[in-house]
């Protein structure tokens, strides 16, 4: 036969509850599909409310898509402990770990080791071209990728040997192993480590019971991350005529999406997902905004929340060079958070009842910022329709 729905109940003890059909939730094909496109699977919701509320968030925005922001692991604890370095010396940098940040906060907590700043781009340093390689590849012209052996013959170049034709007009897989040496070395020209650009990071572990889910906060330049933290990928290669550029993404990129990763609505979404693991195939599978350029140049909304979340991180920290006054207060800065969750919250069209809800939710919020949480609903009356 074919099925159209399916009725769901999830987190129930009483064996009665089964014979309560107002209690069930029901899935549709098309929510799922929309829901969750590639895994197919149901969340597991408490209630209606909670249904509605994501088919809501899904029907207004995509999923992260990956060209927009990525994030990777950097270092792993175990496996890269051999640079890891117990006492810090002047020209170390310190290795962060998720423990050590909190939302906006990137000095939450003090390092437990540091890197040599030199040995650690060496370790990572084949790891940074083989993403070199790989990007540049996908975008040079199909003509660099294979080379014309005979008349109508033609042999598939590797990526390493397709991006030295495109660079140095080199046969790479014909060249004698001290000038493969000499072409790899020349490559190193064009990296840039992740290290020298400000990078959004977010804790890996977490739960959907803390004060909060998602913790994420911008980092300062020169630093490494243990595999507790994923860390943004904050630049990709360009190939142009050629040669080789380097798009960052915009400072007001990682402020907006920081500024939603931090929301009350966003953290109710990936709680739906989230046990003990924040990680990349969560966030690629949540719904969130993913404005242009010119509409974070131009959209008022926008704008308020990347002001907003300048003068919050400046509250921890003048590491960024914002420009922007320092709140003078917790009460100021804590105003500037709940400005921005309202934001994002109308941005994804949730209802003050809804809000209601959410907020409801969070139990150990609600019990250790009981004012922010009344505040904020106070607030979100004025506004939402």
């Amino acid at each position: 036969g074919k099925t159209d729905k399916i009725d769901t109940l999830f987190y129930t003890i009483d064996p009665t509850d089964l014979q309560k059909e107002s209690k069930y939730i029901t899935y549709t094909i098309s929510d799922i599909r929309k829901i969750a496109s590639h895994h197919k699977n149901l969340l597991e919701v408490r209630t209606k409310k909670d249904l509605g509320i994501i088919k809501k968030a899904y029907s207004k925005f995509c999923k992260l898509d990956l060209s927009y922001m990525d994030f990777i692991n950097e270092l792993h604890m175990t496996n890269d402990k051999s640079i890891f370095k117990e006492t810090n010396q002047t020209d170390y940098i310190p290795l962060y770990e998720g423990k050590m940040i909190h939302q906006f906060n990137p000095y939450f907590g003090e390092p437990t080791y540091y890197l040599d700043m030199e040995e650690f781009d060496r370790h990572i340093l084949s790891k940074e071209l083989n993403r070199f390689i790989k990007s540049l590849y996908s975008q040079i012209p199909e003509d660099y990728k294979v080379r014309h052996i005979e008349k109508q013959r033609k042999k598939k170049r590797t990526q390493l040997g397709a991006v030295a034709n495109y660079l140095f007009g080199v046969e790479f897989d014909l060249l004698q192993e001290q000038e493969k040496l000499e072409i790899k070395e020349k490559l190193k020209q064009y990296i840039k480590f992740d290290r020298e650009f400000f990078r959004i990071g977010f804790r890996e572990v977490a739960s959907d019971t803390n004060e909060r889910t998602i913790i994420a906060s911008l980092l300062p330049k020169n630093i490494g991350a243990g595999h507790t933290m994923w860390v943004e990928i904050p630049k990709r290669y360009i190939a142009e005529d050629g040669k080789v550029g380097i798009l960052e993404n915009s400072i007001n990129r990682k402020l907006f999406i920081l500024a939603v990763l931090n929301s009350i609505v966003f953290d109710f979404l990936a709680r739906l997902m989230v046990q003990i693991h924040v990680t990349k195939s969560i966030l690629v599978r949540l719904p969130i905004p993913q404005p242009k350029e010119e509409e974070l140049n131009e959209n008022r909304d926008y704008q308020t929340l990347i002001e907003n979340t300048k003068e919050i991180i400046t509250y921890y920290s003048n590491d960024f060079d914002f420009k922007v006054e320092r709140p003078k207060t917790k009460e100021y800065k804590e105003f500037l958070e709940i400005e921005n969750n309202i934001i994002v919250a109308k941005m994804f069209e949730i209802s003050y009842q809804e809000m209601e809800y959410i907020l409801s939710t969070f139990k150990v919020l609600q019990t250790k910022r009981t004012a922010f949480i009344e505040t904020l609903l106070h607030q979100y009356r004025k506004v939402a329709k």
